[in-house]
Formats: structure tokens, C-alpha cells, sequence
């Protein structure tokens, strides 16, 4: 295990009083303030003295100020060249090595601004799925890139991913999106054969040494098979693990024999067994946890192509679907309520221009018909033709008595 602190390059790290004398003195870089202190160095927020430009540099020191040994030298060396060489924004950069002219060995590296995985489940406590996904995602890109170059990181744990916020602006109370994980400290990385990797360390790991965390083993720490690959598989499973559960599978045991014996022979507990998991993810990580390498996913690729698609279809189920958009000119709509006294308005329809008309085709001529005519007119040549008729009877009535009476047509008497 790496004895200098996992905090490089972080500004949320409780920052201490500025290390006096300066172990930057006479190199490019003025310390501007501790942040961390570990058994074989400290990290320091230095500035650069002519571009003024913030870092954060990682200073190998002997314990109880004895320099470095050379294996310890030799393994900073093997980390700054990984790191300088694998390319993704989901691993913190480097950016220079020197010495120092106290004989230090120093390593720069960009500033990050957030707190580390570890600080992030303690303030909060286990992490909802698909943040959890999101994060073991980031991880699983940047061990990819660094795989590529043929250099493993051995040592996944919470306390070497770091969550910030690429903008600098981490807010901790925020869990929402924008905050990204980003991969740490490679300090005791295993280098395979590759004509892209950094030069293998000088000095061999003492037979029966082991490198990395007792609550964070690989069954091939413990010498049951050869470090490749499927050792940062297995170490990425049990980070989803503790992002799911806020603990790790064997967290019962104590001291390195107990977690030795549970990693080599006990079964993880179900993470659905802690608490609520969907069964994809589940799967995912206990085949990432298998014992045996040939049981696991043959590459973090491929744990990328499983844990992207349940990533997916986690994040469709918790994004609403959007709202339909309001008809052009229509009033916005009104918040509805689970009683309504009244229906609620409707929207106008927009109003369109008018077509233009085409002209109405000719009409087929059609044959004469008779109109009948008006029932007033009718009516009132009858009242006159009965009228003339009295008229008539009546002049002869009227004729005919005066006939009689000798008036009309006869002498007169004497």
C-alpha cells in the first residue's frame, strides 16, 4: 500500500498550516499550504512561481525524516510515468517530476476540487443506483485507458476516487449531476509487458509483501493467481458494492488473517441483501466478485457494456418524460389540482389565414319547372269574382220586383 496520502491534488482535504522550511524551496514551485501528510510524504497546493498556475504536488520523505528508500523512489517514479501517459478525463494528470535540492522526488499534478469517495459515502451514506452507476462507470473509463498502456491500479478503494466537479465549483450538499469520479494513485499500479506502459520498477516486491488495503483484496493478492486485469475487476465491483450498500462485503472481519480467509474462501453477501438493488446491477457485481478470474467479465469493458445498459434504462425511469409543448399563440396551462370546481379553460386554437377560394365549377343547366302561384293571389281573385256575382244576382232581384210593380216596361195609370 502507497504510504503517502491518497488526498493528491485535492483542495477539500483539511488543509494545515504552510510546512515550514519550504521542501519546494528551489524548485519552479512555492507551497502554498499542506494538504495531507502520510507515513512516506506529503501533498502541498503549490503555485507555479513564474505562470502562478495552482497544482498540487506529492513529495516523497523518508519516515522520521530518513529519505526515501529506493524502492519507495522507484514506485513514485512508476506512478508519475503512468500517469503522465494514460490519456482520460476520468484519471487525475501529472504534469511534471523532479527533485528536489534536498534530494526529494516530487510529483505535479492538477488541482482537483471535490473530496474523495470515502468522504462522500460517510456524509451521505450509501449512494442511489444510478449515481452509483454513473461513478463506477467513470472508473471503469479510466482503468480502460490505463489497461490500454498495460498498467493495473491494484489498489481500488474509495479512498483513491475522487468526486469533483469539472467546472471547480463542487458544492458537497449538491448530489445532483455535473460532479464526475476521477481515479487516483497509482502507487503500487502493476505494469505489464507493453511498449506503452512505463518501465516496470527497478526493485521486486519482497516475496510474501502485500500491496494494497486489507478490506479492499483481490484473491490474487493473496497469491492465489497472477495480477492482470481481472484484478481491477474485481476491484471495481467491490466499489459498486460500498456505493450500494455504504459497506464493504466483508466489513465483519478484522485484522489482515480475517479478511485474507474471507476473500479467498467466503461469498460475498448479496448487496439486495443490505438493501434495495435491482437484480441487473446485482448481477453485475457478484460476477465481478467471483474468486476465480476465469468466472469474471474478461475485461472492464466489458463490465462497461453490462453496467451502460442498466445505466440507461435506470436513468429513462427517473427522468419524467417532457411536458408537450403549448400551441402557438395558446395561453400557458394551468397547474391542476385533484378536485376542480370549474373545468379548466381550453385553449384558443391558433387562427389561420385563409385559403384561397378556387373558382366553383359551371352549373349543369337544369329544366323548366312551374312555379304554382302564390296562395295570397288566389285567394283574392276569388273574393272578387264572388263579389261581382252578388252584384249581378242582385240587379236582377232587384229588376224583377220593380217589373211587377209596373215601374219598369209598362203605361203608367191615370
Amino acid at each position: 500500500m502507497s504510504g503517502l496520502p491518497s488526498s493528491a491534488g485535492h483542495c477539500f482535504v483539511s488543509a494545515e498550516s504552510h510546512p515550514d522550511p519550504d521542501p519546494l524551496e528551489g524548485t519552479p514551485y512555492r507551497t502554498v499550504k499542506l494538504l495531507g501528510r502520510g507515513g512516506m510524504g506529503v501533498v502541498v497546493e503549490a503555485e507555479h512561481r513564474i505562470l502562478g498556475k495552482h497544482v498540487a504536488v506529492k513529495i516523497l520523505a523518508g519516515e522520521a525524516g530518513k529519505p526515501a528508500s529506493a524502492m519507495e523512489q522507484d514506485r513514485l517514479r512508476v506512478e508519475a510515468e503512468a500517469l503522465g501517459r494514460i490519456s482520460s478525463p476520468h484519471v487525475v494528470t501529472v504534469s511534471d517530476i523532479g527533485t528536489s535540492p534536498r534530494g526529494e522526488l516530487y510529483v505535479v499534478m492538477e488541482l482537483l476540487h471535490g473530496r474523495s469517495l470515502a468522504e462522500e459515502i460517510r456524509a451521505r451514506g450509501r449512494l442511489p443506483e444510478g449515481e452509483a452507476i454513473a461513478y463506477a462507470l467513470h472508473v471503469l473509463r479510466g482503468l480502460s485507458a490505463a489497461h490500454a498502456i498495460g498498467v493495473v491500479h491494484r489498489d481500488l478503494k474509495p479512498a483513491n476516487v475522487y468526486v469533483c466537479a469539472p467546472s471547480g465549483r463542487f458544492d458537497p450538499t449538491d448530489p445532483a449531476a455535473g460532479k464526475q469520479a476521477r481515479l487516483l494513485d497509482f502507487g503500487v499500479a502493476k505494469v505489464l509487458q507493453s511498449s506503452m506502459g512505463p518501465r516496470p520498477p527497478e526493485h521486486a516486491t519482497a516475496e510474501g509483501m502485500v500491496l494494497g488495503t486489507p478490506r479492499f483484496l483481490s484473491p490474487e493478492h493473496l497469491g492465489v493467481s497472477d495480477v492482470d486485469e481481472r484484478t481491477d475487476v474485481y476491484g471495481a465491483g467491490l466499489l459498486l458494492y460500498v456505493m450500494l450498500t455504504g459497506r464493504g462485503p466483508f466489513d465483519g472481519e478484522t485484522g489482515m488473517a480475517g479478511f485474507a480467509r474471507a476473500t479467498a474462501y467466503d461469498e460475498p453477501p448479496p448487496p439486495s441483501s443490505l438493501t434495495q438493488v435491482s437484480r441487473e446491477v446485482e448481477g453485475i457485481v457478484l460476477k465481478c466478485l467471483k474468486k476465480k478470474k476465469d468466472e469474471r467479465y474478461r475485461s472492464v469493458d466489458q463490465v462497461i457494456e453490462a453496467l451502460g445498459g442498466v445505466g440507461k434504462k435506470t436513468m429513462m425511469m427517473m427522468t419524467p418524460p417532457p411536458a408537450p409543448r403549448p400551441a402557438a399563440g395558446a395561453p400557458p396551462a394551468q397547474p391542476r389540482t385533484e378536485m376542480m370546481l370549474e373545468p379548466p379553460p381550453q385553449p384558443t386554437p391558433p387562427q389561420q389565414a385563409p385559403s384561397p377560394r378556387l373558382p366553383s365549377p359551371p352549373r349543369a343547366p337544369s329544366s323548366p319547372q312551374l312555379t304554382p302561384p302564390a296562395e295570397p293571389a288566389r285567394q283574392s281573385s276569388v273574393f272578387w269574382l264572388a263579389m261581382i256575382a252578388t252584384i249581378v244576382v242582385g240587379a236582377l232581384v232587384v229588376g224583377l220586383v220593380l217589373r211587377r210593380m209596373g215601374v219598369i216596361g209598362g203605361a203608367s195609370p191615370l
